[in-house]
């Protein structure tokens, strides 16, 4: 190993926490390596107690790729604490974290590198493939309300975020444990207390494996909505109302707009959900809809069930009718 490779394998690492995802996982591990095999970086994975073939994926390539140190947990300690543990198993100056099932593309990690070696930062937040992120500008903050209001949104992917060693050591992972969103709590938690030194990526595009889509899910609503919004209210005073709105507006609006309409909408006409839901939880569900169609949600909410039984039918029907050319 010559000198210039020994000092990018101290620079940076990957950093994989995984569950249950073996095929994606194995898929994404070949990517990777492909891409960061001439700079000799290390990959880390833990395990969080997979049920699947996971273990046996990780050693095929490891009989390629020597530089991969697998964990694996005896019993599934959650998705907080599994990152806690990930990126403490690094040594390197940074550790990327990365989903185990994204997929970067090729030239991202000679950018990434000359970003790193070229000045120190407390945090990288990459690009991803979110048509807004895309337009943004490379741009350096020193404000962390400023990066919460405009990025926000963006790092609650874990795939963006390349974390500086002092940041995990003096991380505060205790206090957001079991939020699901440890990775941004520890970090403005961190930056709230020094002078802010971060760098957000423009260049830099990190990609969903279209191979193996992440379907959403009901608990996808609690998750994003109601969880973010609630860690965003556990971080320190030093965050002012308007960022924090900003951040979980931002997420639902451009992130999870559709789908949080579709699954709200449902559960409203199906009575999943009532009045009282829909009023106590206005500020977050206000962030993915317009003035107009919360007014809508209202009304569905106290609408007796025969009544949306009978409009739906209807709907149907017109609906069957103008495809035939009936109507």
């Amino acid at each position: 190993m010559d000198l210039t490779t020994r000092r990018y394998s101290e620079l940076l690492s990957i950093c994989i926490p995984t569950y249950n995802k073996c095929e994606r996982l194995r898929e994404g591990l070949w990517d990777l390596v492909d891409k960061i095999r001439e700079y000799n970086l290390m990959i880390y994975i833990s395990d969080n107690a997979s049920e699947d073939k996971t273990k046996r994926y990780v050693e095929e390539v490891q009989e390629i790729y020597s530089n991969i140190t697998y964990s694996r947990n005896d019993k599934n300690i959650g998705f907080d604490k599994n990152v806690e543990k990930v990126l403490k198993m690094s040594n390197t100056a940074y550790a990327w974290l990365m989903g185990d099932d994204d997929l970067i593309l090729n030239k991202s990690i000679s950018e990434i590198i000359n970003q790193l070696m070229d000045k120190s930062y407390d945090l990288l937040v990459c690009n991803r493939n979110q048509e807004s992120y895309c337009k943004r500008a490379t741009k350096e903050y020193t404000d962390s309300n400023k990066l919460l209001s405009e990025l926000g949104a963006s790092m609650t992917w874990i795939s963006t975020l390349i974390f500086s060693k002092q940041m995990i050591t003096e991380g505060c992972f205790e206090k957001y444990m079991g939020t699901e969103f440890i990775h941004l709590g520890v970090i403005f938690e961190y930056l709230a207390k020094k002078e802010v030194n971060v760098l957000f990526d423009a260049q830099t595009i990190v990609i969903e494996n279209k191979n193996n889509p992440v379907l959403f899910r009901d608990n996808n609503l609690d998750i994003f909505i109601n969880k973010l919004n609630s860690i965003l209210n556990s971080l320190p005073e030093f965050y002012d109302d308007k960022s924090r709105e900003d951040c979980i507006r931002l997420h639902t609006k451009e992130f999870l707009g559709g789908q949080v309409k579709f699954l709200l909408l449902s559960r409203l006409v199906n009575k999943q959900l009532n009045f009282k839901v829909l009023t106590d939880n206005r500020r977050q569900i206000r962030a993915a809809f317009t003035w107009e169609l919360f007014i809508v949600a209202a009304i569905i909410s106290v609408t007796p069930i025969f009544i949306i039984k009978v409009i739906r039918a209807t709907y149907h029907k017109f609906s069957y009718l103008i495809s035939k050319g009936e109507c």
